[in-house]
């Protein structure tokens, strides 16, 4: 086992999963674990903590075991939207001991670090919820979304499932079109009797989870050549370029002289679904007049370990191959 003073820890805390690795000075992987959610604003700050606690545990026994400290940890972490946030999983992340040195941010900021990896760019989340982030090279940074379940999130897997309920909903009362999305969501709620619906999501299938876990199903209709479910996935795409579209602008990246060395890296489960993401990028091109959108070099995960070997010292592009090197791991999978 590498020497403590030569790993690291990168956490990507996200709506759905929280994943961790552990990396050498050198980029090489030595172990991941994944547990749970950990969007405390969600799950409560006990289920983060528990997650946090698991995954980085489960990365230190895929290494082989034998310690649980490194040098320096980043923990990009969703939900964290301003200062107190980031306080408040510093002091969860001190309470377990994780390293020596310790840095949270959203994260956004590890998306980006990995699709790019390095500092100039935009990156665009959508998972169970949504929020895009841009950093210049001269340390400009802007941020646009990333609110929360109550009344943002547009373009995430909670808020197109919500989406579709609507759609359902209204569809059963004769306000709205008629959808193949009514059965499809009844059929995977376990649903016979549509008066069974508002008790059904006031109980564990209510659970933000467990909704945004219904997105698939709009993905399937529209599939299927259902036009409510194309114009939710639209919509909602929409909202993901408007996104992009007010990071670009806020940091000049619209201007004739910028937009060429604008790029822009997605991250999150709902938008790498291929026909979303083709949803996403034709809305990006009619908002921008181009295509910035670009595949990521690493996975956040590793984009949070590149920023935790930075708290180090300068990283070396043969450092930064290595840890690209590593994508192709299948315990990454």
């Amino acid at each position: 086992m590498t020497a403590p003073s030569e790993i690291v820890l990168g956490i990507d805390g996200g709506g759905t999963s929280t994943r961790a690795i552990l990396v050498s000075r050198e980029g090489a992987m030595l172990g991941v674990g994944r547990a749970g959610p950990s969007n405390y604003h969600a799950v409560g700050i006990h289920a983060t903590r528990a997650a946090i606690k698991t995954a980085a545990a489960q990365a230190w026994s895929n290494a082989g075991g034998g310690q649980t400290l490194c040098r320096s940890a980043f923990l990009g972490m969703a939900g964290v939207v301003g200062c107190r946030d980031a306080e408040t999983l510093r002091t969860v992340a001190e309470e377990l001991q994780l390293a020596e040195a310790l840095q949270v941010d959203h994260d956004i900021r590890i998306a980006l670090a990995g699709g790019v990896g390095e500092d100039e760019g935009v990156a665009l989340i959508a998972g169970t919820g949504s929020s895009c982030y841009g950093r210049r090279a001269d340390g400009r940074t802007h941020r646009a979304g990333g609110w929360g379940k109550l009344f943002d999130d547009a373009g995430g897997a909670y808020r197109i499932a919500l989406d579709a309920l609507d759609a359902a909903t209204r569809a059963l009362d004769g306000r709205g079109e008629q959808t193949v999305l009514t059965h499809h969501l009844f059929t995977a709620l376990g649903l016979t009797d549509p008066d069974e619906l508002p008790s059904a999501l006031v109980a564990d299938r209510g659970t933000h989870t467990a909704i945004a876990g219904l997105a698939p199903l709009v993905l399937d209709a529209a599939d299927e050549g259902d036009p409510v479910a194309t114009t939710i996935l639209r919509s909602n795409a929409d909202q993901l370029a408007l996104m992009v579209e007010a990071v670009a602008r806020a940091l000049h990246w619209v201007d004739a002289d910028s937009s060429a060395t604008l790029r822009v890296v997605t991250a999150g489960s709902t938008v790498s679904a291929p026909l979303y993401r083709s949803h996403v990028i034709e809305r990006v091109m009619a908002r921008l007049g181009c295509n910035p959108v670009i595949e990521s070099q690493m996975p956040p995960v590793l984009g949070a370990a590149l920023l935790a070997l930075r708290s180090l010292g300068p990283v070396t592009p043969s450092v930064r191959q290595q840890l690209a090197r590593n994508t192709q791991d299948p315990r990454l999978r």
